[in-house]
C-alpha cells in the first residue's frame, strides 16, 4: 500500500506563489532605494556595534515586519510599531576581518541594513565552525554529496532582538551568513560551491525568515559548502554580510563584547490605542468585522471573523492521518477554531486564502509561528475539520473549520500568546484573550 498524499500541497503551492510575487515587490522597493539613498550619511554612533564600522573596503575579501496594520475603524493604529530610546550599549571596536568578534560569544550588533530592520539591535552568537558532512547526508536521502574536495561547514547561530523601531522583524531580509577562507582567501555562502540550495536539508536549520518580536530568540545550524584546504584553518571567519553592503566577522581569538543589554520588550511602549492590535487585541470568540487590505479583488473587503482559542490538538491530528508526523520535540499541534463571513465586497466570490496567512504570536517565545515555521510546508499535516482558505463564497457564504500550526510548548495557554492574520499587504490583525 502507498502512502497516502497529505492534503494541503496544492494550497501551499498557490502560497508560495504568491510569496514570489510578493518577493518581486520587495526587490524594486529596494533598487528604488539604492538610487535614492546612495549619498545618505553614515548611520549609528561608535557607542554601538555598527555593521557599517565593522570592516573596511580593504577588508572586503570579494569587494564584490511589518508594515501598517489592516485598513481597520480610524482609531486603529498598528500595534507592531515600537518606540524605542537611543541605545546606550557601548562595545569595543571590532568585528572586521584584522579585528573579529570571538565565535561562541554574545554580541550586540546594530543592523545597517535597508527597510524596516535598519537601526535594529541584535544579540547574535555564532559558533566555530566544523566539519557537518556526515550529518547532513543523513538528515535526507536526497542531499547530494559535496564536490570533490569540498566538505559541508556549519556554525550554530543564536540570534535575539534586542530593541527595533518596527517588531516583529525576521534576519533573512537583511543578511547573508558566509565564510571566509583562511587559506583560499575568498567568500563563500550557501550558494557558492553548491546549487541553491547550498547543503540541501540540514539538521536543526536556523531559519532566517522566523519573525520575532523584542526578547524573540532564534537559534539553529548555518551549512555552507567549503574547500577543505580551508576546514580547520585558524583564519577561517564567519560574516554576516547585510544588504547595504557592510560585514560584521566572527573569529578564532576575536574580541570580547561585553554581555548585550535586556531586550526592551515593554508592550506599553507599542503604538497603537484601537483594538486588533498586538497592545489590544480583538477578543476571542467574538465575531469582529475585519476590513482586507491587500492586492487584488479582495482589498477592501470586509469579513466577520470569529476566532477561538488556541488549544493543544496533536493527539487529534495524529490520529487523523496515520501518515502525520508528530511536531518537533517541545513543540505540540496547536489549533482554533476560525469562522469567516464575507460581509461586502466590490467582486464576488472571494476567497480569503490569497490574501493572508494564519499566525500564532508566542507569549513566552516572542515569536510569530506560521504554518510552515517549526515544521515543513505542509506543517501539522491533515487537520481533522480542516479550515479551506482557498473555498469561495459570494456575500453572506461562511467559511469555518480548525486552523493547525506547531508551537512550542512554552506558548501553550498564555494569556499573551495571540492569533493573527498577516495580510499579503504588508499588516496584522490580532486576536487574543
Amino acid at each position: 500500500m502507498q502512502p497516502s498524499p497529505k492534503k494541503g500541497w496544492f494550497s501551499g503551492w498557490k502560497k508560495w506563489l504568491l510569496i514570489g510575487f510578493g518577493g518581486l515587490v520587495v526587490l524594486s522597493v529596494i533598487g528604488a532605494a539604492l538610487d535614492s539613498g546612495e549619498d545618505e550619511g553614515e548611520g549609528a554612533t561608535d557607542d554601538v556595534v555598527d555593521s557599517s564600522s565593522s570592516t573596511a573596503a580593504d577588508d572586503d575579501p570579494d569587494d564584490g515586519g511589518e508594515g501598517d496594520d489592516a485598513r481597520k475603524s480610524a482609531d486603529q493604529t498598528s500595534s507592531t510599531t515600537t518606540s524605542t530610546t537611543t541605545s546606550t550599549t557601548t562595545v569595543p571596536v571590532g568585528g572586521s576581518r584584522d579585528n573579529p568578534y570571538a565565535f561562541g560569544t554574545p554580541t550586540a550588533v546594530r543592523f545597517d541594513t535597508f527597510g524596516d530592520a535598519d537601526g535594529s539591535l541584535w544579540s547574535i552568537t555564532v559558533g566555530t565552525p566544523e566539519d557537518v558532512t556526515d550529518a547532513v547526508l543523513a538528515e535526507n536521502q536526497f542531499n547530494d554529496a559535496p564536490p570533490e574536495g569540498i566538505r559541508f561547514v556549519g556554525f550554530d547561530v543564536r540570534t535575539q532582538l534586542l530593541e527595533a523601531q518596527k517588531v516583529p522583524l525576521a534576519v533573512g531580509f537583511n543578511l547573508t551568513w558566509e565564510l571566509l577562507g583562511g587559506s583560499s582567501s575568498a567568500v563563500y555562502d550557501a550558494t557558492t560551491i553548491s546549487d541553491i540550495f547550498g547543503c540541501g536539508v540540514t539538521p536543526g536549520g536556523y531559519n532566517d525568515f522566523a519573525e520575532v518580536f523584542a526578547g524573540g530568540e532564534l537559534s539553529g545550524l548555518v551549512c555552507i559548502p567549503l574547500p577543505l584546504e580551508d576546514l580547520g584553518h585558524a583564519e577561517t571567519q564567519v560574516a554576516i554580510n547585510f544588504s547595504g553592503g557592510e560585514r560584521v566577522v566572527f573569529g578564532l581569538n576575536g574580541a570580547a563584547a561585553p554581555t548585550p543589554p535586556d531586550p526592551v520588550i515593554d508592550e506599553s511602549v507599542a503604538v497603537g490605542t484601537g483594538q486588533g492590535t498586538r497592545q489590544s487585541p480583538y477578543p476571542f470568540e467574538t465575531p469582529t468585522d475585519v476590513p482586507f487590505e491587500t492586492f487584488g479583488d479582495a482589498d477592501g473587503s470586509v469579513w466577520s471573523v470569529t476566532i477561538g482559542a488556541p488549544t493543544d490538538i496533536t493527539a487529534a491530528v495524529l490520529a487523523e492521518n496515520q501518515f502525520n508526523d508528530a511536531p518537533p520535540d517541545g513543540a505540540v499541534f496547536v489549533g482554533f477554531q476560525a469562522e469567516m463571513t464575507l460581509v461586502a465586497a466590490g467582486k464576488e466570490p472571494l476567497s480569503p486564502g490569497f490574501n493572508f496567512s494564519w499566525e500564532i504570536l508566542g507569549g513566552a517565545t516572542h515569536a510569530v509561528y506560521g504554518s510552515g515555521t517549526m515544521s515543513s510546508l505542509l506543517a501539522c499535516g491533515v487537520t481533522p475539520d480542516e479550515f479551506d482558505d482557498f473555498s469561495e463564497v459570494f456575500i453572506g457564504g461562511t467559511l469555518a473549520g480548525t486552523v493547525c500550526i506547531p508551537l512550542p510548548v512554552d506558548d501553550l495557554g498564555l494569556q499573551e500568546t495571540q492569533v493573527a492574520l498577516n495580510f499579503s499587504g504588508g499588516g496584522r490583525v490580532v486576536f487574543g484573550s
